[in-house]
Protein backbone atom coordinates (compact mmCIF):
# COMPACT_ATOMS: atom_id res chain seq x y z
CA UNK A 1 0.00 0.00 0.00
CA UNK A 2 1.74 3.59 -0.81
CA UNK A 3 1.35 6.49 1.65
CA UNK A 4 0.92 9.42 0.38
CA UNK A 5 2.09 12.33 2.58
CA UNK A 6 -0.08 15.26 1.02
CA UNK A 7 -3.20 14.99 -0.87
CA UNK A 8 -2.96 15.35 -4.54
CA UNK A 9 -6.50 15.82 -5.13
CA UNK A 10 -6.40 19.18 -3.15
CA UNK A 11 -4.67 20.83 -5.96
CA UNK A 12 -7.40 22.70 -7.93
CA UNK A 13 -8.76 20.41 -10.83
CA UNK A 14 -6.16 17.25 -10.43
CA UNK A 15 -9.00 15.31 -10.38
CA UNK A 16 -10.01 16.45 -13.84
CA UNK A 17 -6.66 15.90 -15.60
CA UNK A 18 -4.95 12.69 -13.81
CA UNK A 19 -5.20 9.58 -15.79
CA UNK A 20 -8.02 6.92 -14.89
CA UNK A 21 -5.09 4.91 -13.81
CA UNK A 22 -3.53 7.18 -11.57
CA UNK A 23 -6.82 8.34 -10.01
CA UNK A 24 -6.65 4.60 -8.71
CA UNK A 25 -3.72 4.44 -7.61
CA UNK A 26 -4.33 8.31 -5.35
CA UNK A 27 -8.06 7.34 -4.25
CA UNK A 28 -8.02 7.44 -1.22
CA UNK A 29 -11.51 5.13 0.27
CA UNK A 30 -11.93 7.05 3.47
CA UNK A 31 -14.33 9.38 2.69
CA UNK A 32 -16.75 6.52 0.41
CA UNK A 33 -18.62 5.11 3.75
CA UNK A 34 -19.91 8.42 4.31
CA UNK A 35 -21.04 9.78 0.87
CA UNK A 36 -23.60 7.23 0.42
CA UNK A 37 -26.19 9.57 -0.71
CA UNK A 38 -24.22 10.25 -4.11
CA UNK A 39 -24.61 6.41 -4.39
CA UNK A 40 -28.62 5.69 -3.62
CA UNK A 41 -31.33 6.62 -6.39
CA UNK A 42 -32.19 10.44 -7.07
CA UNK A 43 -30.86 13.70 -7.68
CA UNK A 44 -27.90 15.01 -4.97
CA UNK A 45 -26.63 18.34 -4.37
CA UNK A 46 -22.74 17.85 -3.20
CA UNK A 47 -21.50 21.11 -1.78
CA UNK A 48 -17.96 21.81 0.07
CA UNK A 49 -14.86 23.99 -0.09
CA UNK A 50 -12.33 23.64 -2.78
CA UNK A 51 -10.11 20.42 -1.65
CA UNK A 52 -12.86 19.16 0.31
CA UNK A 53 -13.00 15.70 -2.18
CA UNK A 54 -16.30 16.57 -4.31
CA UNK A 55 -14.85 16.13 -7.64
CA UNK A 56 -12.85 13.04 -6.24
CA UNK A 57 -15.83 11.30 -4.85
CA UNK A 58 -18.43 12.26 -8.23
CA UNK A 59 -15.14 11.03 -10.74
CA UNK A 60 -15.26 7.66 -8.84
CA UNK A 61 -19.13 7.14 -10.39
CA UNK A 62 -17.53 7.45 -13.74
CA UNK A 63 -17.83 4.69 -15.92
CA UNK A 64 -14.14 4.77 -17.11
CA UNK A 65 -12.84 4.65 -13.02
CA UNK A 66 -14.70 1.79 -12.68
CA UNK A 67 -13.27 -0.17 -15.62
CA UNK A 68 -9.69 1.13 -14.84
CA UNK A 69 -10.42 -0.11 -11.10
CA UNK A 70 -10.99 -3.76 -12.60
CA UNK A 71 -8.30 -3.49 -15.07
CA UNK A 72 -5.81 -2.75 -12.37
CA UNK A 73 -7.00 -5.34 -10.13
CA UNK A 74 -9.57 -8.16 -12.21
CA UNK A 75 -9.81 -10.23 -8.30
CA UNK A 76 -10.07 -7.21 -6.27
CA UNK A 77 -8.20 -8.77 -3.55
CA UNK A 78 -5.71 -5.55 -3.27
CA UNK A 79 -6.94 -2.82 -0.67
CA UNK A 80 -5.18 -0.25 -2.24
CA UNK A 81 -6.86 -0.92 -5.53
CA UNK A 82 -10.06 -2.71 -4.95
CA UNK A 83 -13.09 -0.68 -6.35
CA UNK A 84 -14.00 1.25 -2.86
CA UNK A 85 -17.92 1.52 -3.48
CA UNK A 86 -20.13 -1.49 -1.49
CA UNK A 87 -21.57 -4.23 -3.66
CA UNK A 88 -25.21 -3.18 -2.91
CA UNK A 89 -24.08 0.19 -4.10
CA UNK A 90 -22.84 -0.12 -7.57
CA UNK A 91 -25.84 -0.68 -9.01
CA UNK A 92 -25.99 3.06 -11.00
CA UNK A 93 -25.72 4.44 -14.02
CA UNK A 94 -23.31 6.77 -14.10
CA UNK A 95 -23.04 10.63 -14.99
CA UNK A 96 -21.03 12.89 -14.09
CA UNK A 97 -21.40 17.36 -14.86
CA UNK A 98 -18.62 19.66 -13.72
CA UNK A 99 -20.04 22.78 -14.14
CA UNK A 100 -16.49 24.98 -13.97
CA UNK A 101 -16.05 23.04 -17.67
CA UNK A 102 -19.45 22.53 -18.80
CA UNK A 103 -20.28 25.84 -20.60
CA UNK A 104 -22.95 26.54 -17.90
CA UNK A 105 -22.82 30.29 -18.55
CA UNK A 106 -23.20 29.20 -22.69
CA UNK A 107 -25.72 27.38 -22.09
CA UNK A 108 -27.76 30.24 -20.12
CA UNK A 109 -26.80 32.70 -22.82
CA UNK A 110 -29.77 31.01 -24.74
CA UNK A 111 -31.86 32.82 -22.41
CA UNK A 112 -34.05 35.59 -23.91
CA UNK A 113 -32.49 39.09 -22.65
CA UNK A 114 -36.24 39.11 -20.87
CA UNK A 115 -36.69 35.40 -19.84
CA UNK A 116 -40.26 34.82 -18.71
CA UNK A 117 -40.32 32.29 -16.18
CA UNK A 118 -41.38 29.46 -18.35
CA UNK A 119 -38.11 30.09 -20.05
CA UNK A 120 -36.44 29.94 -17.31
CA UNK A 121 -38.19 26.48 -16.16
CA UNK A 122 -37.10 25.06 -19.68
CA UNK A 123 -33.53 26.29 -18.98
CA UNK A 124 -33.91 24.11 -15.19
CA UNK A 125 -35.44 20.99 -16.68
CA UNK A 126 -31.93 20.55 -18.82
CA UNK A 127 -30.22 20.46 -15.24
CA UNK A 128 -32.37 18.62 -13.48
CA UNK A 129 -33.72 16.25 -15.58
CA UNK A 130 -37.31 16.64 -14.30
CA UNK A 131 -39.81 16.80 -17.07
Amino acid sequence: MNLYLTNPFAEAYVTHTVSDEHFVRYFSPVLVASAGPILQQGNVVVKGTQGSGKSMLLRLLDPEIRISYFQIDPEQKNPATRYPVAENLRNFISTRVDLNKSGLLDISSTLPEKPTSSDISDLLKSFTGIP
